[in-house]
């Protein structure tokens, strides 16, 4: 049940939206083993985490996590420590409508979208500190919702989205490119879109994303899907590489691995 995805050096890490982790290395052509890791229980969130949205600072091991059914955003230290805030700005989001997407930028403000609704918050912060975010919009293509979100090397953001469509599995999935330069309170945020997932062979319930640079000028771009713990559904991997300075993702050529 992976909903967000994180990289972490040399290996991954991915988030359960049933309240933990696992740990996966690169991908080789050799059986590789998932190490999972159960986030510290809270009474904040009971028995139901439903978490959607990660992030991590890599210096100091701090991990952020967002609890769409409770609205609740978590912060835990490397120590192990947590705190939860429920900011103002989320009063009126319902139970499946959320923060499902979170991002931290290079100067450390905070980019969060809900699922429905097309909402984003802007924090000037961390959301456990920061004062109430300015509110924007956000379009995506009529029946799309936003999973997830990550940061380009560029500065960027890219976003995930998916809708059920026609065809097995019943899922298409979208990237999306925006400027968070481009961000007003109480204004619509564009968004260009980059790449539409919806080949037989690799359509799956993505809700994780990830980006890095490749060395040569390229990004390298990772989802995940989540499975939803059904027979039916799968846990993917994707890679796709994607040459900034071509229109889209597609004329880039990209692979799957």
């Amino acid at each position: 049940g992976f909903s967000a995805l994180l990289i972490e050096g040399k290996r991954f890490r991915a988030i359960s939206d049933f309240g933990s982790s696992a740990i996966l290395p690169r991908p080789t052509a050799q059986v590789v083993v998932i190490v999972p890791t159960a986030f510290p229980r809270h009474r904040e969130i009971a028995n139901t985490p439903d978490t959607e949205a990660a992030l991590i600072d890599s210096t100091s091991g701090t991990l952020w996590l967002s609890y769409e059914h409770h609205n609740k955003i978590r912060r835990i230290s490397r120590s192990g420590v947590s705190r939860f805030v429920r900011p103002s700005a989320f009063t009126a989001l319902g139970i499946n409508s959320g923060v499902e997407a979170m991002a931290r930028l290079e100067d450390g403000r905070f980019v969060m979208l809900t699922e429905r609704g097309g909402r984003g918050f802007l924090f000037e912060g961390d959301p456990i500190t920061a004062p109430p975010p300015a509110e924007f919009r956000f379009v995506l293509p009529d029946p799309y919702r936003a999973t997830d979100i990550a940061l380009l090397p560029d500065g960027r953001l890219l976003v995930l989205a998916r809708a059920l469509a026609l065809g097995y599995p019943p899922v298409s999935s979208k990237l999306l490119l925006g400027d968070p330069a481009a961000i007003r309170a109480g204004g619509d945020w564009p968004l260009d879109e980059l790449a539409t997932i919806d080949e037989p062979g690799l359509r799956e319930n993505y809700e994780g994303v990830a980006a890095e640079p490749a060395g040569d000028g390229t990004v390298i771009i990772w989802l995940i899907s989540d499975d939803n713990r059904s027979a039916i559904q799968r846990t993917l991997l994707l890679k796709l590489r994607w040459q900034p300075d071509m229109q889209t993702a597609r004329e880039a050529n990209p692979t799957s691995r």
